[in-house]
């Protein structure tokens, strides 16, 4: 097997080395082509080719080398956006020997830049408080229109149970993309298409007597246009995930490692066997500070989730193995922090000391378009939370502590319709999550109008449930002056025009609903003219709900939940007036949205008018935006339409 390791880096040596060689050799004018072919791009990707090596290992098992060789040409002269790069390296992903060099152009030929500087640090990412990633830094010298960025390293996985993905489609332009898997044949791998076939690309194997080599080549894509309230790409992009199933170690056992959920299953309660709760006084002290004793048990369940919720700070942490593997709930009670997996183990561990059965669930965000049965991987959940099953509803209630604001029986927003790997012990259970309707993800604003010479002046109240109100409770907590208050209040309020004032507010909030009880004033928004009275009562914008969906959409339009919001104005006519003109109403509806405006003379005194929108889908699928698309048109079109009153002639014949 030694042998077999030197018979394969040798060569790779002597490719990397031909390609350097190769790159030199070309010149300038060879690519020329391509900056009028992109004239309008500040970069095209030539190669961007990815080489893995999976072998039989005495020691670890299984090895697995991934080589990535990339070379970028520049189209610009933003050159300069080019000169810093970076290479990550994590605890599961180990980068090693990075080799990066810019050809620049001199004269009619090109010239060699070395990058001789590397600095590595430890980074935070985004949203994370610690994790284990490091960083390498680096510059390229003398980057200019035309020059040639060349990159290359390799990542070392540190466990079988991670996957190999590729995607095969791009925003930029790419030339070539490749994806080589040399597998020993002692490695049994499965290989799963997404958004493709394998003959979408051209693809090879070659079987020796050792290892079997796949590949997959694409060149000259056609590049994909990213469009706003959009599904990750994942969802539609082409793209191969290569994974393990099982492999015979030295001594000729079959070692199983993903083939089926099953093995993922053990492989996730293997990191939950190291968990523990030695000392649970600080438990014992706040369940007692509860006051349980005469709550029914899906009452207690309410308090122990809204406790946490209150109580132990989310921050993400990724270092290592603590990725997977939650931290005992007495530490994350003590610290009065955790992470995802050490909320959910601790609700589980407090509602265990009630007699309560609750379970840890893995589970993926809705970035994720996987399930656990296509693709038995880590790939399909990137989330932990705990579970209760609801014996009078049948039905599970999922409790997420990430989210401090979401009601409790919601699931958070971001698991709808998703697959839960309820952890049962020995066994698990898959379910999906289920949608939240509209119905309970409500807006209604409720105003009563009156006509002040030309002023329109409102008291009103706005109240929501749900999702909107989770919303707003997370904006309202991140405030921290009344000023800014005040600020958000006109925001959530405004009627009608830039010349909106918010003259006064009460805010009001539960643990269902936010509400906002206001006035306002809206000055020169009422036009007289020789005895009539033009209102336009469309108060409220549209281009918030419509404004993904465009005539030339390529793609689905994403929305964050099913949401049902309402506008409801009463109109006092003010006296010696009647209505002159109503504008027709307008319904619009079938099985995924119903939106309608409607104008009624309730008596001679009183007008009232409402909007109300109800979308009750995740997802539009792109062949039915127009759909919503024509819908924005029609109810463009009545936005521009308003009410007369007529002065009333007491004239008599």
């Amino acid at each position: 097997m030694k042998y077999k390791l030197k018979m394969i880096k040798i060569p790779f040596l002597i490719l990397l080395i031909f390609a350097t060689f190769t790159s030199l050799a070309q010149k300038p004018e060879d690519y020329k082509h391509l900056l009028d072919k992109y004239k309008d791009k500040d970069y095209v990707v030539l190669d961007d080719k990815t080489t893995v090596e999976i072998t039989s290992n005495k020691d670890k098992g299984v090895e697995i080398i991934k080589k990535e060789n990339i070379r970028i040409y520049l189209t610009s002269d933003d050159a300069a956006l080019f000169k810093k790069d970076r290479v990550r390296s994590s605890y599961f992903e180990k980068t090693l020997n990075i080799e990066a060099f810019a050809l620049n152009k001199k004269g009619s030929r090109y010239k060699k830049s070395k990058v001789k500087d590397f600095e590595t640090k430890e980074t935070i990412s985004n949203n994370v408080f610690y994790d284990d990633i490091s960083v390498t830094n680096f510059e390229y010298e003398g980057l200019k229109k035309e020059s040639i960025i060349n990159l290359s390293y390799e990542v070392e996985l540190t466990d079988p149970h991670l996957a190999i993905s590729q995607i095969f489609g791009s925003n930029y332009p790419l030339l070539n993309k490749s994806l080589t898997v040399e597998v020993d044949n002692s490695i049994d791998i499965a290989i799963s298409y997404f958004n493709m076939e394998q003959d979408d690309v051209l693809f090879t194997k070659e079987e020796g007597r050792n290892s079997t080599i796949y590949s997959w080549t694409q060149k000259d894509y056609d590049l994909i246009k990213l469009e706003p309230s959009s599904l990750s790409v994942r969802y539609f992009l082409p793209h191969i995930v290569v994974r393990i199933r099982s492999y015979i170690d030295s001594d000729g056992n079959t070692v199983n490692v993903l083939r089926d959920v099953r093995d993922l299953h053990n492989w996730y309660k293997s990191f939950l066997n190291e968990v523990t709760c030695d000392n649970e006084e600080e438990l014992t002290k706040v369940l007692e500070k509860l006051d349980l004793s005469e709550l029914s048990e899906k009452q207690k369940v309410k308090k122990v989730f809204e406790w946490v919720q209150n109580n132990i700070k989310y921050i993400a942490i990724e270092d290592g193995l603590g990725g997977f593997i939650p931290r005992n709930p007495d530490l994350v009670m003590n610290r009065r922090y955790g992470d995802c997996k050490d909320m959910a183990t601790l609700i589980v561990q407090m509602l265990s000391m009630l007699d309560i059965e609750a379970h840890k669930v893995w589970i993926g965000t809705d970035e994720i378009p996987y399930t656990y049965r296509e693709l038995p991987s880590p790939l399909v959940d990137n989330h932990m939370i705990a579970a209760y099953y609801d014996k009078e509803e049948n039905e599970y209630i999922y409790l997420d502590g990430t989210d401090s604001k979401v009601t409790f029986g919601f699931p958070t927003q971001f698991i709808q319709g998703k697959e839960a790997l309820i952890h049962k012990g020995d066994t698990f259970e898959i379910r999906e999550v289920p949608i939240v309707p509209s119905i309970k993800n409500k807006l209604v604003d409720s105003v009563d109008l009156k006509i002040k010479d030309n002023m329109l002046v409102g008291a009103g109240n706005l109240t929501m449930t749900g999702y909107y109100a989770g919303d707003f409770k997370h904006h309202l907590s991140s405030v921290k002056t009344e000023e800014s208050k005040k600020n958000q209040v006109k925001v959530i309020t405004k009627k009608g025009s830039n010349k909106y004032k918010l003259t006064d507010y009460k805010i009001k909030v539960d643990e269902t609903s936010l509400s906002y009880d206001y006035r306002f004033e809206l000055s020169d928004y009422i036009f007289k003219n020789e005895g009539e009275i033009y209102i336009n009562l469309n108060l409220d914008p549209l281009e918030s709900f419509f404004n993904p969906y465009t005539e030339d959409r390529e793609l689905d339009v994403k929305e964050r939940y099913c949401s049902n919001t309402n506008y409801y104005f009463n109109l006092t006519i003010p006296e010696g007036y009647e209505v002159d003109y109503l504008p027709e109403n307008v319904v619009i509806k079938n099985k995924d949205y119903d939106v309608r405006i409607t104008y009624e003379l309730v008596n001679e005194n009183l007008l009232s008018y409402s909007l109300e929108i109800d979308l009750n889908y995740l997802v539009m699928d792109q062949e039915r935006v127009s759909e919503i698309y024509e819908m924005g048109k029609t109810l463009k079109k009545a936005y521009n339409e308003s009410i007369i009153l007529k002065k009333i002639n007491h004239e008599k014949n």
